[in-house]
């Protein structure tokens, strides 16, 4: 609760919401949008991936790197919590910071409502996997803001790591088997409206790896 407060009790909190939010409603109605005259979430779909490589990162850098920086990882390793619950503990701070940001986002809707009749089916699904999606890309963050003190580099380093998943699916675009291994490739069967087994499976086992890693980091202090 404290790191979930924490987003909510600054200006810099709900700066990251309006950014999110703003960002996505450029890329749901760019001009692409109104030339193929289809009321959906393709083209933010299309960029989605890209959005998290930047705005991920800027919610999970101070998640551990503030606690060194200030000295209270000290305290709060004394409390009364496994390493693991105090870990979990920050994951869901991240993941509900995020699920705020996405729900705000859902504005957008009432502009597709507006403007035609959309296949909210597909939607539901779209935003699952932008949820799941999110997720992964969380433990990624988090893992960066545990290797250093300082919320800048955890940023860098956070972006970089995101990069690889992310960027799979824009480098080897059109190439089906490798984009498979990429955010955008698994995230496309869910904007089809499709409810991917393998999907959900690619994003939790990177959320699962990448907590893992964080735990042996948090662990070895």
């Amino acid at each position: 609760w404290r790191n979930f407060k924490k987003y909510f009790t600054s200006v810099l909190g709900y700066l990251f919401i309006f950014v999110f939010v703003t960002i996505c409603a450029i890329l749901t109605f760019n001009q692409q949008f109104f030339a193929d005259n289809l009321v959906s979430l393709d083209q933010l779909s299309s960029f989605f991936p890209a959005l998290l490589l930047f705005f991920i990162p800027a919610v999970t850098m101070s998640v551990w790197a503030d606690e060194k920086k200030q000295g209270t990882d000290a305290i709060l390793f004394t409390l009364p919590a496994s390493n693991l619950e105090i870990l979990m503990g920050k994951y869901k701070a991240v993941v509900s910071v995020y699920t705020v940001a996405l729900i705000f986002s859902g504005t957008t809707l009432i502009a597709l409502w507006r403007l035609g009749n959309p296949d909210w089916g597909v939607i539901a699904a779209t935003y699952l996997g932008y949820w799941l999606a999110g997720l992964a890309l969380a433990a990624i963050g988090m893992f960066a803001s545990s290797l250093t003190s300082s919320t800048t580099v955890a940023f860098v380093i956070g972006a970089i790591l995101c990069a690889i998943p992310v960027l799979i699916g824009y480098v080897f675009e059109g190439n089906r088997a490798a984009e498979l291994y990429g955010v955008g490739g698994q995230l496309r069967a869910f904007t089809l409206g499709l409810v991917s087994l393998p999907g959900v499976v690619y994003f939790i086992s990177i959320a699962v790896f990448m907590l893992y890693l964080n735990y042996v980091v948090i662990s070895r202090r």
